[in-house]
Formats: structure tokens, C-alpha cells, sequence
């Protein structure tokens, strides 16, 4: 699990954005190198997720202003715990269905 800000960033947060960024990267790695033996792996990267501990921590010290303003970089919205459970599940179930064959 990586996030958005492996591929962007944003004031403050270089450490983070770093080490979702070595995260990316070392998984396009793993992949080639596991690619022969037709494992696949894959690395869900998703923006800010409303409802978390860690979103919550985020917000608690933005203004007002700045909690719309964050909000308004994501066109949908923030994401939902759900929506990052649903990517997993669909990328279980995608791979259960390859390992028949």
C-alpha cells in the first residue's frame, strides 16, 4: 500500500512522499523480477481517505479554508475506507481466477 503522494507532493511531507515513492518503485522492480514466474504484483496507491486516523490528524491542523481547499484537489471527493477495500478484494479475486489456469 502506497499512496498518491509517492507520485506527487506537497509542502511538508518530503518523508512521506519519499518513502511512498521508494514504496512505487520498489514494487515495479519486484514485479519485473517476479514477472517470470508469473507472479504479479501490484502497489495501490490511493489520495487522501476520509473517516481515518490519519485524515482526521491532517485536518485537525488545517483552517477552514485550507480543509476545502484540500478537499477540492480530489475532482470526486475524498476517498472511503471501502473504496481501498474494494481495490484489494478486486485484485485477490483477479489473481485467485489467474491461478486456475
Amino acid at each position: 500500500m502506497s499512496s498518491v503522494f509517492g507520485i506527487m507532493s506537497q509542502l511538508a511531507i518530503a518523508a512521506y512522499s519519499s518513502s511512498k515513492g521508494a514504496l512505487i518503485s520498489g514494487v515495479k522492480s519486484i514485479a519485473l523480477e517476479l514477472a517470470s514466474k508469473k507472479i504479479r504484483v501490484n502497489c495501490i496507491s490511493p489520495g487522501q481517505i476520509e473517516s481515518t486516523r490519519m485524515t482526521e490528524n491532517i485536518f485537525d491542523k488545517l483552517s477552514k479554508e485550507e480543509k476545502i481547499k484540500r478537499i477540492e484537489m480530489y475532482l470526486l471527493g475524498l476517498g472511503k475506507p471501502e473504496d481501498i477495500a474494494n481495490a484489494c478484494t478486486f485484485f485477490i479475486r483477479c489473481f485467485s481466477l489467474d491461478s486456475r489456469n
